[in-house]
Formats: structure tokens, C-alpha cells, sequence
């Protein structure tokens, strides 16, 4: 995984704050009498609309989104193993263990669990497969959640043409299921490595950039999903963001620090690649 330092600020308005950056900012209105109105309770005053900030800076991490790491389906050795940084698309394996190829990238959101093969009980991961077949030119047949001739049909004409063993079987170490795109991270094995299954083999992250950073527990009720910010990156180029993620649950500062929680910002535009 790639991780640069970056330069992060958050700005309080009034009682609520706003986000993460050299600008993490979410301004509110606030009204302040310009005369009191104390000694007569019918009296008038104006008031005059003010922005109240209050500024703090933070440390932050930038890096991409949604790390995970892939491990060997089989033992072997590691024979192929797909750039870092590379982007891999459905229907493409991030390595290979003894010249064959696997960790066959599938779209969705049902991780694998279990073996797939005719007579395999229903379930929404059937249907997943099924749309991912359909997606690369082969017919499933009706995609649902039940796996028919058709799939079984689907699955070894898939097999045949990428080269593996064909027997209708797609065992849960052959695939990995990701929401869309990935990039592949740190390889966590070298071309030549004797593996065993379930071995890392490498890391894979989704193509977005993210800045992560504690926020001091003091400041938490203050912070919302969805809030704007503005990031200052190495570079001193600021840049928009909004809020992710806010932490729940503090984690106790060393040595008498304040107590801080987990804070995610996504970053837009070209700044999130």
C-alpha cells in the first residue's frame, strides 16, 4: 500500500466542525445582539450574522481505499505475480501459482464462501457468479440465485478459454470479489516464492484515494458524514474532499494524550486517483 504524509486541518464552526484539510470546513450562521435587551423585555435590537471558526490542524495519511490482502488459493510457487499500481479489471487473475493462472477478480459484493458446482444449495452468491459470467460473454442461463445446466455450462466454457482444469467447479480460493475496478497494492510475495494456501500473496485496494487521521474524541459529535473539506497534499496543491467515515469508538492517547477517533476523508476529482 502507498502511503504519503499529508497535511490535514479541521475547522469548527460554532459547536460543530466540518471536516479534514488545510480547510476541512462547514460553516454555520450564528446571530449576536448588537444591544441588550435585558432591562426591557419589549425592546428591539439588531443583530448581525457572524461565521464563528475555530481552526485545528492534523496529522493525515494518504493512501487508497479499502485494503485487503489476497492470499494463495494453492501451494506452489509464484510464478506471475500483476504489477503494483496495475488496475485489474472482472475476469482478470492477479498471479499464478505453477503457470496457472488465479485470483480471478469477480464484481459484487457476496464474499466467496463456499465451493460452486452443480447441486449447490440456492443463494445470492450463485446469482453474483452467474451475472459475472453473463458480463464476460458466457450464457447462464436466467440469472438468480439457482445454478442450473446452463451455469454449469457457463462456468466450463470459462475455464476452457483461460486455460484451467474444465470441470464446472469454481472453488471459493479461485476468485476474488471486489465492488468494481481494483489496483493492485504491495505484493506480499516475490516471483519464486514457495506458498502454501492461504498464504498472502498480495494486497488489493479499490482505485480511490482516501486521507485518514485521528480527531480528538473532544471534536467527534462535531463531524459528519458527507461534510466538505479541503486537503493540503505534499505538494501544497489543496484540494476538495468530503468526510467518509467518523469514528465510534475512542482509542486512549499515549502517555496522557487526549483521546482521539478514526476519521476518513475521500478526496474528489483527479485527486482521488
Amino acid at each position: 500500500m502507498t502511503r504519503r504524509r499529508v497535511l490535514a486541518s479541521l475547522l469548527a464552526v460554532g459547536l460543530a466542525a466540518a471536516g479534514l484539510a488545510a480547510a476541512l470546513h462547514k460553516q454555520k450562521q450564528g446571530v449576536r445582539p448588537l444591544a441588550s435587551v435585558a432591562e426591557a423585555a419589549t425592546a428591539t435590537a439588531r443583530v448581525q450574522a457572524r461565521t464563528l471558526v475555530d481552526r485545528q490542524d492534523l496529522d493525515g495519511r494518504l493512501q487508497y481505499a479499502g485494503g485487503r490482502t489476497v492470499a494463495a488459493a494453492a501451494a506452489g510457487t509464484i510464478t506471475r505475480l500483476r504489477a503494483e499500481g496495475a488496475t485489474v479489471r472482472r475476469g482478470r487473475s492477479l498471479y499464478s501459482v505453477d503457470a496457472v493462472a488465479a485470483g480471478y477478480v469477480l464484481y459484487g459484493r457476496v464474499p466467496p464462501y463456499r465451493d460452486l458446482a452443480a447441486g449447490v444449495a440456492r443463494g445470492r452468491d450463485v446469482e453474483q457468479l452467474e451475472r459475472n459470467l453473463a458480463a464476460l460473454g458466457y450464457d447462464p442461463g436466467e440469472v438468480d440465485t439457482s445454478w442450473t445446466a446452463a451455469t454449469t455450462a457457463a462456468v466450463r466454457a470459462w475455464e476452457a478459454d483461460r486455460g484451467s482444469r474444465v470441470d464446472g467447479v469454481l472453488s471459493r480460493g479461485e476468485v476474488v470479489v471486489v465492488a468494481g475496478a481494483a489496483r493492485v497494492g504491495a505484493h506480499r510475495a516475490r516471483v519464486g516464492d514457495a506458498v502454501r494456501p492461504g498464504a498472502p500473496v498480495t494486497e488489493l485496494t479499490s482505485r480511490r484515494r482516501v486521507v485518514t487521521a485521528r480527531l480528538p474524541a473532544g471534536r467527534q459529535s462535531g463531524v459528519d458524514r458527507g461534510d466538505a473539506v479541503k486537503v493540503t497534499l505534499p505538494n501544497g496543491r489543496e484540494v476538495r474532499g468530503r468526510v467518509r467515515t467518523v469514528g465510534r469508538v475512542a482509542r486512549a492517547g499515549a502517555d496522557g494524550a487526549e483521546a482521539t477517533v478514526g476519521l476518513e476523508v475521500r478526496l474528489g476529482g483527479r485527486a482521488a486517483r
